[in-house]
């Protein structure tokens, strides 16, 4: 591995989410995969610097919370994920996002 190069195991833990949730990220042009399937430790610090969202991925977050950075966020109707604290229910955000990025999930 090349100096300031990291893998999808080591990207994954810097964002608290999941290896497989990455792709999502790209996809989204939220992050950069170098061609050889590596991530630049400094391109992923400046991604989170960049957008806050990126710090609360392993988060739980409630529909408030949710709303709060994206007016069109919400616990995704159905969904068996998360908790109950209180009454109000939360979930991570990656899967949140997981959720809406799913063909035929939600828009």
């Amino acid at each position: 591995m090349r100096p300031g190069a990291i893998g999808p195991t080591q990207t994954a833990a810097m964002l608290d989410c999941p290896e497989p949730f990455l792709s999502g990220l790209v996809s989204h042009g939220l992050l950069h995969r170098r061609p050889d399937g590596l991530y630049d430790v400094a391109a992923v610090e400046r991604a989170r610097r960049r957008n806050p969202a990126l710090r609360l991925l392993g988060t739980p977050l409630c529909d408030r919370e949710l709303h709060g950075l994206n007016a069109g966020l919400r616990i995704p109707a159905g969904s068996s994920g998360g908790l109950v604290i209180g009454g109000a229910r939360y979930m991570r955000l990656w899967e949140v996002l997981d959720a809406y990025w799913r063909p035929g999930r939600m828009a």
